[in-house]
């Protein structure tokens, strides 16, 4: 993304729709990056990519419930 990275697209999205469950799939995980993250966009999970797809399945399953 050019415009906004990550952190500030989720902290957007949380601003839009506080309800709305938020998980990152990432490719580039490091700690300042994950803190943002989650400090600033309220990530419920990181995911990274590529992940199997009953992980994602598993995830997407514990946000529905949440």
């Amino acid at each position: 993304m050019r415009e906004v990275d990550g952190a500030q697209l989720l902290s957007k999205v949380k601003a839009r729709s506080i309800s709305t469950i938020r998980i990152l799939p990432t490719g580039q995980a490091n700690a300042e990056a994950a803190n943002r993250a989650v400090n600033q966009g309220g990530v419920y999970r990181f995911l990274m990519k590529p992940c199997e797809s009953e992980d994602l399945l598993a995830v997407l399953a514990d946000a529905c419930e949440q």
